[in-house]
C-alpha cells in the first residue's frame, strides 16, 4: 500500500458515510416538500376509503371553465388535481403525506398553492391524522367550499404537536354537483415555526398597498391596541359570545382552528 493511501481510504469512506447520513436527515422535509414536476413524492394516494384518485397534470384541466391553465411552479411543469367531470356529489379523493413530526409543544407550516376555481366547488380539506385512515380524521383543519378565482392563491397553516407524536396531513377534495368543480395544488412544503405573515413592502415613498394578517401569530403581526379608544379588538376562534352576529368560523382556515379579530 503506497504511503498515505490507508488515510485516502478511510477519509473516503467516512465522507461518503457523512453524506449519507446527511442525505437520510434532508429526506423526510424533501418527501413533504413537493412541486410534482417529477411524481409526487412523499405523497400518495389513499386506495381504500375514498372514491378516486388525484391526478398529476400538465397544462389545463380537461373541463372548461374550472382548473388552473398551468402549474404553480414555473407554468410549464405539473400539479395534482381532482377532476369532477363524470363523478357524483359528495365522492371524495384524498392524498396522504408521510410522516410529519415535531417537537413537543412546537409549531411547523404547512403552505400550499391551490387553485379552486368553478361554478360547482364542492370542498376542499386539509385534516391531520395519526394514520390518515378515514376513522381517524376528525374535524378539517382547513376547508374551501367556494370558487376563489381563476388563480393560484397561497395558503398556510400553523400546526403544533402536544405531545411529540407523528401524524399526517390528508388533502381531501369533495366533488360539487357539477362538472366546474376541478381543484388543484401545488408547490407544498412544510418549515419549522410559525407560519409567517404575507407584507407586499412598497417603493420607498408609497404607502403599502397590501397589509395581510391572518391573526394565527399571537403577534397579530405586530397590530397594536390604542390606548386612547373605548373598546379593544380581541383575538379568537369559533363563534362570538353574543348569539346571532359574528361569525362561526375564521376565514383563512374556515373551522374553529383558526383565528380572527372581534371588536368586544
Amino acid at each position: 500500500m503506497a504511503p498515505g493511501s490507508g488515510f485516502t481510504v478511510i477519509w473516503r469512506v467516512l465522507t461518503l458515510s457523512i453524506l449519507l447520513v446527511f442525505l437520510r436527515a434532508g429526506a423526510v422535509n424533501g418527501q413533504l416538500d413537493c412541486n410534482f414536476d417529477g411524481d409526487t413524492c412523499g405523497w400518495q394516494q389513499i386506495q381504500l376509503d375514498d372514491q378516486f384518485d388525484w391526478t398529476r397534470r400538465s397544462g389545463d384541466t380537461p373541463t372548461s371553465d374550472t382548473g388552473p391553465y398551468a402549474d404553480h411552479t414555473t407554468g410549464t411543469g405539473s400539479y395534482i388535481y381532482a377532476e369532477a367531470s363524470n363523478r357524483a356529489k359528495g365522492q371524495q379523493a384524498r392524498m396522504i403525506s408521510e410522516d410529519v413530526r415535531i417537537n413537543v409543544n412546537s409549531y411547523k407550516c404547512f403552505r400550499f398553492w391551490y387553485f379552486i376555481y368553478g361554478s360547482s366547488i364542492g370542498a376542499f380539506r386539509i385534516f391531520t391524522s395519526p394514520t390518515g385512515a378515514f376513522d381517524d380524521l376528525g374535524t378539517p383543519i382547513y376547508e374551501i367550499k367556494t370558487t376563489q378565482g381563476n388563480q393560484w392563491v397561497m395558503g398556510q397553516m400553523d400546526m403544533k404537536s402536544y405531545d411529540g407524536s407523528a401524524f399526517k396531513i390528508v388533502l381531501e377534495s369533495e366533488i360539487g354537483n357539477g362538472e366546474s368543480g376541478d381543484i388543484a395544488i401545488d408547490d407544498v412544503s412544510v418549515f419549522s415555526g410559525l407560519c409567517p405573515q404575507v407584507i407586499v413592502t412598497p417603493s420607498p415613498g408609497t404607502m403599502p398597498s397590501v397589509l395581510q394578517c391572518d391573526f394565527e401569530d399571537q403577534a397579530i403581526c405586530n397590530f397594536v391596541q390604542d390606548v386612547q379608544d373605548d373598546l379593544d379588538w380581541v383575538r379568537q376562534s369559533g363563534r362570538t359570545g353574543t348569539p346571532g352576529t359574528g361569525p362561526p368560523v375564521d376565514h383563512t382556515y374556515g373551522t374553529d382552528a383558526g383565528r380572527h379579530a372581534d371588536l368586544m
